[in-house]
């Protein structure tokens, strides 16, 4: 075994600069010290990558392919234990082409999809010309919250008061019990409003107790502002 001690190694080509070869088994291959005790190394393990210092680390595992918290110092990987930065140093921004898994293992739930965006809501089979202003909402995973607000002008409609348009599907299942509440309205025809997102669908029905509400009851040139939460497929 030789020993080459120097202040410093400076080593220029065009190609690979430094090559080191551990041979026969796995373990450290650059072992770093300060003042001759190690805090990390570079190693193998399975002939794969592991970097860091004692029981914090990485492991490049070219299998899955992942990057695996690592205890570096026994040569394991390590399950909930290393945090990614800190409450005072953390990183900047995160950026993900799919999504994050949160629990892990059997009961690991990802999450896929958020987003905030508009929508124009509309009124089925309304005869008028509503007044509408643009709703915004808010997407997380498959739950969505959206609002808006509708004035109605003078039409005389027995139709049944049904918001159209909502930004994505109402989930398909046999029975809905989604649906939103009234932030605001000036209509003193009905009381108790509430609002159901119907199944499959991207409508909303307007319900006093147990029963709908049409666009007369609910009065011509009244106003509504509403909030909608419900599941997508």
């Amino acid at each position: 075994m030789s020993e080459l001690r120097t202040d410093k190694i400076l080593n220029t080509a065009s190609g690979t600069s430094v090559k080191i070869d551990r041979t026969s088994s796995d373990g450290s291959v650059i072992d770093i010290q300060k003042d001759s005790s190690t805090i990390g190394s570079i190693g193998t393990v399975g002939s794969r990558l592991n970097i860091g210092t004692l029981n914090t680390g990485l492991f490049f595992n070219n299998n899955q392919p992942s990057i695996e918290p690592a205890d570096v110092a026994n040569s394991t990987t390590r399950d909930n234990a290393i945090d990614l930065g800190s409450s005072d140093e953390r990183f900047k921004s995160l950026y993900l082409s799919e999504g994050i898994y949160f629990q892990g293992g059997s009961n690991a739930v990802k999450l896929d999809d958020y987003e905030e965006g508009t929508w124009t809501p509309g009124l089925n089979l309304y005869g008028g010309t509503p007044t509408t202003a643009l709703g915004t909402y808010t997407k997380i995973g498959r739950l969505v919250m959206c609002s808006a607000q509708i004035i109605l002008d003078g039409t005389n409609d027995g139709s049944a008061f049904s918001i159209s348009s909502l930004p994505f599907t109402v989930i398909n299942q046999s029975t809905s019990n989604m649906g939103g509440f009234i932030n605001y309205t000036n209509s003193t025809s009905v009381n108790n409003l509430s609002l159901l997102a119907i199944t499959n669908q991207t409508n909303a029905t307007l319900y006093t107790h147990n029963s709908s509400v049409t666009y007369n009851s609910f009065g011509v040139s009244n106003e509504i502002r509403f909030t909608l939460i419900y599941i997508t497929d």
